[in-house]
């Protein structure tokens, strides 16, 4: 079993913190993936415990994926979610919000275009 199926069972089975120190040791050796990034954020999220990582490095998290690559739509999102339901901020929710469906668009005009080419 690889790390990252390790930590998806980690979390199926709710064992979220076990899962975010396995995630930790995985971003040692890949930080420059956005994907684990914003799976970091989710697990900070999950984790609700005050013991735990503050929330703000869910916000943190998904900030250093969009870092990473700036037309990924899951860390867009991730953050105006964020912002939206766990730690409301109205305008950093719409900003995000509104810079997700602009670049929803421009991909879904660019796969439109891909379907009508011949």
């Amino acid at each position: 079993m690889t790390a990252l199926q390790q930590i998806r069972y980690l979390m199926k089975s709710q064992r979220f913190e076990r899962a975010l120190a396995a995630l930790e040791k995985v971003l040692k050796r890949e930080q420059e993936c956005p994907y684990l990034w914003i799976l970091r954020g989710d697990l900070i999220q999950l984790l609700e415990r005050k013991d735990g990582p503050p929330l703000r490095e869910a916000a943190a998290s998904y900030s250093k994926a969009l870092k990473l690559n700036p037309n990924n739509l899951e860390a867009i999102e991730s953050l105006a979610h964020f912002y939206d339901a766990v730690d409301p901020k109205p305008v950093m929710a719409k900003r995000y919000a509104g810079l997700y469906v602009k670049k929803a668009m421009k991909s879904l005009s660019e796969m439109k275009r891909v379907l009508t080419d011949e």
